[in-house]
């Protein structure tokens, strides 16, 4: 098997801007969150919810909606059939591509809200939630 050497001097164009993370996250607006099976909780999107706009993080949208956002998701990562049952429009969107790799929220209302609304007011929420984990 032949080694490869991946070493050498990279060069970045001279307006490049180097940032970390936190930086990336206030320039790009948003954050992703991850996806877990507890995101199938009402209880803990109310609550995961609640702190991004408690803590002053987000200004432009309700905890309510990043709850819904959160909840729409996981419903859409973890029960993609059933969803599609009650929203078959969604088959030919971009909606799974833009739930499957976690949980990503902004500081605006996302682009498929109504969804989420609809998903929120549609599925039931699974287990019980015992507080932050």
């Amino acid at each position: 098997m032949m080694e490869m050497n991946c070493e050498g001097t990279l060069l970045m164009p001279t307006n490049c801007v180097l940032m970390d993370e936190e930086e990336m996250t206030y320039v790009d607006g948003g954050v992703n969150i991850g996806m877990y099976r507890t995101y199938l909780n009402k209880e803990a999107c109310l609550y995961v919810a609640g702190q991004w706009v408690r803590d002053g993080k987000w200004t432009n949208v309700t905890a309510t909606q990043i709850a819904h956002e959160i909840f729409g998701h996981a419903v859409g990562y973890y029960k993609l059939a059933a969803l599609l049952k009650i929203i078959p429009d969604l088959k030919g969107s971009n909606f799974y591509s833009h739930v499957a790799n976690g949980v990503d929220i902004n500081n605006v209302v996302d682009k498929y809200q109504s969804a989420f609304d609809i998903i929120w007011n549609t599925f039931k929420s699974e287990g019980t939630f015992t507080g932050p984990y």
